[in-house]
């Protein structure tokens, strides 16, 4: 019985053992695809950036959010530029309005905020 509870014991300790090395793994296998996630999101910030595509870059702006990608020069330069979209697409929208409805006033009003922009 005393050999018996030692092997257990000696079995006991080599399963936590174990146990510990494949928490690591998974902790380093984790940390590595998260890595890979964050580079991946980076690419897709940098290419959003570069097409001036409203759509990808709210999408892209989102997903490095997620992965605690914020703060940088690339994505405060493209969440400037995701403002300046959404800025130019309302200018556009009370442009052709005013076009529409042939009111001068409006005309000016959206002409004087063109000139405001960036």
């Amino acid at each position: 019985p005393l050999l018996i509870r030692k092997a257990m014991d000696v079995l006991n300790t080599q399963i936590m053992n174990a146990g510990e090395v494949a928490n690591l793994l998974s902790m380093s296998h984790a940390n590595r695809l998260l890595a890979e996630a964050q580079a991946a999101a980076k690419e897709d910030l940098r290419k959003a950036v570069e097409s001036c595509n409203l759509d990808q870059l709210e999408y892209a702006i989102v997903i490095c959010t997620v992965l605690g990608l914020q703060g940088d020069d690339l994505f405060n330069r493209a969440e400037r530029l995701r403002t300046q979209l959404i800025e130019g697409e309302k200018l556009r929208i009370d442009l052709k309005t005013a076009i529409a409805a042939e009111n001068e006033e409006m005309l000016r009003d959206a002409i004087d905020k063109a000139t405001d922009l960036p």
